[in-house]
């Protein structure tokens, strides 16, 4: 089954979709475990100028940080 990670809850989808960051490890740990996940892929990320204006370093630490925690998981998941 296909599961889904929004920091903004969006509209129904056809698969459950989480409302969370994956800069929040223990989240992404939880989720992964849950839902049985196998594998992954990571179509988001935030830019710039359209969600942090002002904030580079909430860019960095999302886009940079974030993914790293989901290779981790899958990592250590042997995934």
């Amino acid at each position: 089954p296909i599961v889904g990670l929004d920091v903004i809850a969006s509209k129904p989808r056809s698969w459950p979709v989480i409302t969370g960051d994956v800069t929040d490890r223990a989240l992404i740990e939880r989720v992964f475990a849950e839902h049985g996940v196998t594998a992954v892929v990571h179509c988001g990320g935030v830019s710039g100028p359209h969600v942090c204006n002002n904030d580079p370093a909430r860019v960095f630490h999302v886009n940079v940080g974030g993914t790293l925690n989901l290779f981790e998981v899958a990592r250590q998941r042997k995934i």
